[in-house]
């Protein structure tokens, strides 16, 4: 593929999600966009089923991708089409955001299996307490249950970073989704930094390097 004048050095591997999940836009619309914007690469990572959990929700309302996999075909369908519409404009690719739940990686591996997916992103939103699992990016109430179970806000940190080693553990993922997610809706004085905490983030770096995971977005050819 020859790189024209206005080509980005830049790929992105984490942030590809249509209207087949929770964002608006067609597979198509979203890569004629990244051709328009230049991107040498990118890659289509629309949520997976949610794997079974108990699913903490004290408004009755749980994770819309939970036991849907009927749109699966059609999402490969359509990156698939673009895969060859844009192969001279942008190098795209066909993956999915795998959730990570305790217990639940030789399911996600049995369901995955059939697809023809190129990678995986693997993304942590749930942190488990009390055998339930808890959306930390979802709403305040939420955030805050999980914090009155964890007892502080390090703790919280400490375990959501523990979520993220046992994801890597899997060794399924080639991209790691957004480590800092566990800021999200915590207040400035529960975004805690601490020592304990930026050694967890180092190991989980470290780690990264050692099983050849990435962070979602870099230039191209690093």
């Amino acid at each position: 593929m020859a790189r024209t004048d206005n080509r980005r050095p830049w790929a992105s591997f984490h942030g590809g999600h249509t209207a087949f999940g929770h964002a608006r836009g067609t597979v198509a619309e979203t890569a004629q966009l990244v051709a328009d914007r230049g991107f040498l690469g990118f890659g289509f990572t629309e949520y997976f089923a949610l794997p079974p959990c108990r699913e903490f929700s004290p408004d009755g309302v749980t994770h819309p991708l939970a036991g849907r996999t009927e749109w699966l075909g059609a999402y490969v369908t359509a990156v698939r089409e673009v895969q060859v519409a844009y192969s001279d404009q942008v190098s795209l690719v066909l993956g999915t955001e795998l959730e990570y739940i305790r217990g639940a990686e030789a399911w996600t591996r049995e369901q995955i299996r059939p697809w023809p997916f190129e990678y995986f992103v693997g993304s942590v939103h749930y942190v488990r307490y009390d055998g339930e699992d808890i959306a930390i990016d979802w709403d305040r109430g939420r955030i805050t249950e999980a914090l009155r179970r964890a007892g502080s806000p390090v703790r919280l940190y400490l375990d959501y970073y523990d979520h993220v080693l046992e994801l890597l553990d899997w060794r399924l993922a080639r991209v790691i989704g957004h480590l800092y997610l566990i800021k999200m809706l915590l207040e400035p004085a529960e975004q805690v930094d601490t020592p304990a905490i930026r050694a967890k983030v180092r190991g989980i770096l470290e780690t990264m390097r050692d099983r050849g995971a990435r962070s979602p977005a870099r230039r191209a050819g690093e």
